[in-house]
């Protein structure tokens, strides 16, 4: 009688678990947004068609996906959970690098712009995300207090950023502030490093005010590109 006891609450239990972890994955979209990316390449900017961009949440699930026509053009509608909410873009093609987004506000019932630069890769990439960036912000270089992206108050930070590549060594990275997410040349960069997988430094935020997006780029040898944004509210 008791081994049938406790054979119920271990069911009982195993069950409840696995309902509320199925319902954590579940996204309840109650609105939506439109993506609009324009792929281009080489010197001249020419535009690439048959470019697969997928628009993802941070949980993996496809949000929305689509092709680039001969323009280069791909307009994507985007399932959202709430207005600004911050998913992920992917964009990708035989014999190029990959470029993924991390990060990107979306707007409910409006439209965003990304612009994708493509390079010719030197192999496929194996992983959908070739670089993890990791980025902390700190009040100075003693790295002794971190800074909350939601309130920032100070003139300067300093930003640590750590790429980590899966497949292929990094190239390079760099660091704009008041940058465009969703450009990936966002030139002349704030912070820049060669050939490392590390750089850090003070980047200053005078005369800024309000939402202020920090844009994080790392590519590889493989001309893999991540974009990743943190969206800085400056209070001061």
């Amino acid at each position: 009688m008791k081994r049938s006891f406790w054979r119920v609450v271990i069911f009982t239990s195993t069950l409840f678990l696995f309902i509320l972890s199925s319902c954590a994955m579940l996204e309840y979209y109650t609105t939506a947004g439109m993506l609009e990316a324009y792929v281009l390449k080489g010197l001249f900017l020419s535009p690439v068609e048959g470019v697969t961009v997928v628009v993802k949440s941070n949980w993996g699930r496809i949000r929305g996906e689509g092709k680039t026509d001969s323009s280069g053009i791909a307009k994507i509608g985007t399932n959202l959970i709430k207005d600004g909410e911050q998913l992920n873009v992917i964009v990708k093609k035989e014999n190029y690098g990959t470029v993924v987004f991390q990060d990107i506000k979306f707007k409910a019932n409006d439209s965003i712009q990304i612009f994708p630069y493509l390079e010719e890769s030197v192999a496929t990439p194996t992983y959908e995300i070739p670089i993890d960036i990791d980025v902390r912000l700190y009040t100075d270089s003693t790295k002794s207090k971190s800074v909350d992206p939601s309130s920032v108050a100070t003139d300067t930070i300093y930003v640590v950023v750590n790429a980590k590549p899966k497949e292929f060594d990094i190239k390079k990275i760099y660091v704009k502030v008041n940058g465009t997410p969703g450009v990936i040349l966002n030139l002349p960069a704030d912070l820049s490093n060669e050939y490392s997988t590390n750089l850090e430094d003070t980047i200053s935020l005078k005369d800024l005010q309000g939402e202020i997006p920090l844009i994080v780029v790392a590519q590889d040898k493989n001309n893999d590109k991540v974009q990743k944004v943190i969206y800085l509210n400056i209070v001061k």
